[in-house]
């Protein structure tokens, strides 16, 4: 009798660990999507600090250009996947000594969905990111260049190098 207490109490334990790791799914969001929409916000960003910083130059305007867009990145996120686990349901095995107890969303089950998330969640960032970088070192030399300025790479190289370091780390651990 002994045994099947010790058993019942394993069993509610474990519920309770099933329940908290499909929890912890919902407050990650697919963390590799969330990282590059978070990424692709902060390329765009980027640009707006360097060449238009009167936009973030009140509270008001910080809120709107920083904080809205980031947390609205993120509860999308949170909704949408939530959503899509609620109404693509299937059967699930747990397994406690896997990560996360073996749970993952049936949502990649459907093509619809799964071309879907390529689409917003991958492809469209990857060239967001990779856009912004590029319009943001051209319009540099271009703005040196109306300026009739030579164009001091010691002084911007920092910035350069910083930015080239970003897009090829996050295009080396992203990328297949």
């Amino acid at each position: 009798m002994g045994t099947n207490l010790a058993v019942a109490e394993v069993k509610i334990g474990m519920n309770s660990v099933y329940t908290c790791g499909h929890f912890y799914e919902y407050l990650l969001p697919q963390p590799d999507i969330l990282k590059t929409r978070i990424v692709a916000w902060a390329s765009i960003q980027r640009y707006i600090l360097i060449f238009h910083h009167g936009w973030m130059s009140t509270q008001k305007k910080k809120i709107l250009l920083h904080y809205i867009p980031i947390t609205t990145i993120i509860i999308y996120g949170i909704i949408l996947y939530m959503t899509i686990d609620l109404f693509l349901s299937c059967d699930r095995s747990y397994y406690s000594t896997i990560l996360y107890c073996g749970f993952s969303s049936c949502a990649y089950n459907s093509t619809a969905y799964s071309i879907f998330e390529l689409i917003t969640g991958g492809i469209t960032n990857i060239k967001i990111i990779a856009i912004c970088s590029m319009i943001l070192i051209i319009r540099l030399i271009k703005q040196k260049h109306r300026l009739n300025q030579q164009l001091n790479w010691r002084k911007h190289r920092k910035m350069a190098i910083q930015l080239l370091s970003i897009i090829l780390l996050f295009y080396i651990f992203y990328l297949p």
